[in-house]
């Protein structure tokens, strides 16, 4: 295990997630290790599940415990996003108990040899840790959600899980070093959650073009729909091949875990680089676009000449897939009332909806074979363009003007906006404390980072949060470009 987490981390640090690339420290690397722990241990113990049910009952049941399992996770997703809203620190004390019952149900699947048991154990182990998994999603939503490095801390994490899940796969025997692994993860996660920690956001948005979200209260709800739509479709497709795969990987005519699986975990890392790296619709539309070659896999599976590269285009879209429903709902989940939901329900959609289309699509391909899904899958992608261009339409309403998007970090321009006299009007009227005035002024002048705007004030990073925090209140705003909105427009009013 020791060398399993050198390995993680290492790796980590070589795709530019080190201190020194992004001008975090290694402490900052917390909440992207812990969500990497999670979603390594999550797909262990999904394996673990499954093989336990083939074992048991033979191949024909994989669908339908995958399919159960699935649910259970999510509504362990759901359940945390539900009751983080009610009662926050009562919500808290029951992640550590929730690690602590999903590793004792992965000990008693080990141990069970009838299906009642079984069904009862993985049941229990999946929420359980769905239920860690949306602790995890908060921490990235509040760490990294609207900072720059997103999309590259959660595509380098989970690229990171599926490296070190190979291994595991690929070079130990037997249930024990896979029991053992969830173990230890389950282990790290508990200490982590027991630790105190701010549900303050740690980053606020300093890429203003890419990130704009709408002001209006009814559109950003009309956004949150379009992302959950765009989340089901895209689980749907991905399902369509999917079913098949576990199917034919518990038949034992092809493997999940071969070297091809190395595939997705380059899809993740450079989905993660697109989201950071472009603007929101150009990462939407580049996922519908790699999804599109998605629905030839299952025509192609059948045959040996082409499995090995459909395979590895199965897994490499697979990972702009898990990017699209995790990085899109985290980055928005700070705009909403109820983060935590929102932060985790890029899974929860996808997990639910696989676990009620996995078996009518594999009815489906047993009806009417491979042609009846890549019809399906070319009709879902028409589907998906139209939303994903109904969803862009929404948000360039909300873009800031030309001028302002290109040279909003640069100081000359923003003086033209507003001046110094503006700024302390404004903080006047708001009545912000000294403090926060001066962070207001770093905040709508600079593209500083919250560490070094903290560095700059000589502050901790956890007190700038605080201040940020007040000065968002006051100001009415949820985000940094709202401030800056908000910000222009007084300026504007006060010269007219």
């Amino acid at each position: 295990m020791y060398y399993y987490g050198c390995l993680f981390y290492g790796w980590g640090s070589s795709l530019g997630i080190g201190g020194g690339n992004l001008g975090m420290k290694s402490s900052h690397l917390a909440p992207a290790v812990q969500f990497g722990l999670w979603f390594f241990a999550f797909m262990l113990l999904e394996s673990f599940v499954n093989s336990s049910f083939v074992a048991l009952l033979g191949a024909e049941a994989v669908n339908a415990a995958y399919s159960v399992g699935i649910i259970c996770t999510a509504s362990g997703l759901l359940a945390f996003g539900l009751a983080h809203a009610k009662h926050k620190a009562w919500c808290k004390s029951l992640v550590p108990a929730a690690a602590v019952v999903c590793s004792a149900a992965a000990i008693g699947m080990a141990y069970a040899h009838h299906t009642f048991p079984l069904a009862v154990f993985s049941c229990v182990a999946l929420l359980a840790c769905g239920f860690v998994g949306g602790k995890a999603h908060l921490g990235i939503a509040l760490e990294y959600g609207e900072g720059p490095t997103c999309g590259r801390m959660i595509g380098a994490a989970a690229g990171c899980a599926v490296c070190v899940q190979f291994l595991v796969q690929n070079f130990t025997q037997g249930q024990i070093p896979t029991l053992a692994c969830i173990l230890a993860s389950m282990v790290v996660l508990l200490l982590h959650a027991r630790r105190r920690h701010s549900d303050l956001p740690t980053h606020v948005a300093s890429d203003m073009w890419a990130r704009t979200w709408p002001s209006d209260p009814a559109d950003r709800h009309r956004h949150g729909i379009f992302l959950v739509v765009s989340a089901a479709i895209l689980t749907v497709i991905f399902s369509l091949n999917d079913a098949v795969v576990v199917a034919l990987d518990a038949s034992g005519s092809m493997t999940l875990f071969s070297g091809i699986r190395l595939y997705y975990a380059l899809g993740l890392v450079v989905a993660g680089c697109l989201f950071d790296l472009t603007p929101r619709p150009s990462f939407t539309f580049s996922t519908v676009a790699v999804q599109m070659l998605a629905v030839l896999v299952p025509y192609f599976l059948g045959t040996p000449e082409w499995y090995s590269l459909n395979m590895a285009l199965f897994y490499f879209y697979g990972g702009f897939y898990v990017v699209f429903i995790t990085a899109e709902f985290v980055a928005f989940s700070g705009q909403m009332s109820n983060s935590a939901l929102w932060a985790g329900l890029g899974r929860t959609t996808r997990s639910y909806v696989t676990g009620l289309s996995v078996i009518p699509i594999s009815l489906l391909y047993a009806a009417f074979g491979v042609i009846s899904l890549v019809a399906l899958g070319i009709a879902l992608n028409m589907a998906l363009l139209a939303v994903c261009a109904l969803d862009a339409l929404l948000l360039t309403r909300y873009r800031l003007p030309e001028q302002q998007a290109s040279t909003c970090g640069d100081q000359k321009a923003a003086v033209s906006d507003f001046d110094e006299r503006n700024l302390e009007q404004f903080a006047q009227e708001l009545g912000l404390t000294d403090r926060e005035r001066e962070v207001l002024s770093l905040m709508v002048t600079t593209e500083d980072e919250n560490q070094k705007m903290a560095n700059d004030l000589d502050i901790s990073r956890r007190t700038l949060q605080r201040h940020i925090a007040h000065v968002y209140e006051k100001a009415g705003v949820q985000s940094r470009i709202g401030l800056y909105k908000v910000v222009v427009a007084y300026a504007a009013a006060q010269r007219g």
